[in-house]
């Protein structure tokens, strides 16, 4: 008769960043198993920035039409900031049935402002037409799951029955 002891034991890490143009990172992972039970959890959070984006366009009209030239000019200010993570928690009933329960979700959001500008001049530069407009538009994510799951394995190598449910909500506001 052999006998095999269940493992035990924990592993994590903790994670953190910065970038250059103000946007930062974070998280962590944690993994432990004791006995029967096994448990892990994640979260992880990004906020990103892309502050003072601007393009200009310069063009000459071939046409004619409305104008022999047009100029145009957009800034932009995108800010994103999202978090996901999940939490599972596992048990062996016995060598051959394993039960799990995963609770996980996801959330965000964004915050974007633009400002454009258009300019149609004539072959001595003189504005024939201009106008301006202005974007200020935010949204939200996110979502949330629940499953439960149930596995059953067979002492015949390859075989394996699983039955799973799962919830999920992923409402959006935009």
């Amino acid at each position: 008769i052999v006998t095999e002891k269940a493992m035990a034991g924990y592993t994590g890490n903790v994670q953190a960043g910065v970038d250059s143009r103000g946007g930062y990172n974070g998280g962590f992972y944690f993994s432990t198993k004791t006995g029967k039970l096994g448990l892990t959890a994640n979260l992880n959070y990004n906020n990103r920035s892309d502050p003072g984006r601007t393009s200009t366009v310069y063009r000459e009209s071939v046409s004619g039409i409305g104008g022999k030239y047009l100029n145009q000019g957009i800034a932009s200010d995108n800010r994103y900031h999202f978090f996901y993570g999940n939490l599972e928690a596992s048990y062996e009933i016995d060598s051959l049935n394993l039960i799990s329960l995963t609770l996980g979700g996801h959330n965000g959001g964004n915050h974007s402002k633009v400002n454009g500008i258009s300019v149609s001049s004539d072959e001595l530069r003189d504005t024939l037409n201009a106008f301006s407009q202005y974007t200020d538009s935010k949204g939200t994510w996110g979502g949330e799951e629940l499953s439960l799951d149930y596995q059953r394995s067979f002492k015949k190598p390859d075989k394996l029955l699983t039955f799973s449910y799962k919830l999920g909500n992923t409402p959006n506001n935009t």
